[in-house]
């Protein structure tokens, strides 16, 4: 099936905007919901893995929209200013613009950040999404907290010098806003069906930790592990298994 793709952007609040391509299949099934794609931290719309499920999933019937987080990609704003509260406005953005085009329920579909600022957004407004996919879920919003060195959160909280494991430079900001946001408590809410991918080999989020936050998740909830991938799902096997899987699941699951 063929698919057609159309950039526009979304005004902020705030003053800025952000870019986005709204995926619209041939032959649309009316009763399916529109699917919103959510990048992670770092990365953007145009990442190794949205315009790839973008395509798929319209190929398969749905509409299917990839943004720009403020500050990120295409999309205004600044580019070290990357908190929870700024990418859920945004996200939550998107969906009402998704919802005023005619859609008449949502997917959030978000990896890794962009997988934990969907689950708040669906936290917020459960009417508006009828499933949700998680890939590389970043289960904890203050994960830097965790893992950054004592002495470097110092240093960056105290002269914003940013950590050595940052490739740019990220404003403390973000360890700020990441204690006003409980990601395990807004998925262990959702009552709509979950799909968690997870690669095996995933360094900055491991199996074990997902699967902590997984357990007290409520029915219906499906876990894969891919065996073997990374956290961005770098190999382009895994991340075709990856595009398969969430196709096959969201087919059977919202039909």
């Amino acid at each position: 099936m063929n698919s057609t793709q159309t950039a526009f952007t979304l005004e902020c609040a705030e003053g800025h905007t952000l870019a986005a391509v709204l995926h619209e299949p041939e032959n649309p099934a009316s009763f399916r919901p529109w699917v919103i794609i959510s990048h992670g931290m770092l990365s953007s719309k145009e990442g190794t893995k949205q315009p790839l499920l973008a395509k798929a999933l319209a190929d398969d019937g749905f509409y299917a929209l990839r943004f720009d987080y403020r500050g990120q990609g295409e999309s205004g704003g600044s580019p070290s200013r990357i908190t929870f509260s700024g990418n859920s406005r945004d996200l939550t953005l998107a969906c009402k613009a998704m919802l005023n085009r005619g859609a008449s329920s949502l997917v959030l579909l978000g990896s890794s950040m962009g997988a934990a600022t969907s689950a708040l957004v669906a936290a917020a407004h459960p009417d508006w999404v009828r499933a949700c996919v998680f890939l590389s879920t970043m289960v904890h919003a203050d994960l830097f907290a965790r893992i950054v060195p004592e002495d470097e959160l110092t240093a960056w909280r105290d002269h914003g010098t940013k950590p050595s494991s940052f490739p740019r430079e990220i404003d403390y900001e973000q360890i700020e806003d990441a204690r006003l946001h409980n990601i395990p408590a807004a998925l262990a809410s959702l009552p709509q069906p979950k799909l968690f991918l997870h690669g095996s080999q995933d360094a900055l989020i491991p199996p074990a930790m997902l699967r902590e936050v997984y357990e007290p998740c409520r029915e219906p909830k499906l876990l894969e592990i891919i065996e073997g991938a990374d956290h961005p799902f770098s190999d382009g096997e895994h991340r075709d298994l990856l595009v398969e899987r969430v196709v096959d699941w969201l087919r059977l699951t919202v039909r």
